[in-house]
């Protein structure tokens, strides 16, 4: 099962977030500011899917993003931005930060769960023994 931890300052938001994961065979580790943040992502073996908002508690998610990327373990992690942010230019931020994905509150829960159902690709092809992120091959004639 996939493990997916929530950064969301909202606590409501939060659970729904967790019930919608769940029912979509993820495993949710969800927290509600920085400080808690850091420490899953810290712990031995960290989940490698993230979803998080924009706000939180003791850092915005641009700076989390950045401090995420700056981590080795934090380089392979797949990381989802959910905000109510809508403007393009916020979206090209996110991304440039480091975000994988960004997508605008309300979102439907069959579209969050197909975007990290492709997250959760993206980390198992690169997670492989020997895949070492390899761009494909064409066969030999």
């Amino acid at each position: 099962m996939n493990r997916v931890l929530i950064i969301e300052d909202d606590a409501t938001t939060r659970l729904q977030l967790g019930v919608v994961l769940t029912r979509g065979g993820f495993e949710p580790i969800a927290v509600g500011d920085a400080d808690a943040a850091v420490a899953a992502l810290e712990a031995p073996d960290p989940p490698m899917l993230v979803v998080m908002g924009w706000e939180m508690a003791g850092a915005d998610g641009l700076e989390m993003l950045r401090w995420l990327r700056s981590r080795a373990s934090g380089k392979s992690a797949w990381v989802l931005l959910l905000t109510g942010h809508s403007r393009r230019e916020d979206e090209i931020a996110a991304l440039d930060a480091g975000a994988d994905d960004y997508l605008v509150k309300p979102v439907d829960a069959s579209r969050l769960r197909a975007h990290l159902r492709a997250g959760a690709r993206r980390v198992a092809q690169f997670a492989a023994p020997g895949s070492g992120g390899d761009a494909p091959r064409r066969a030999a004639a």
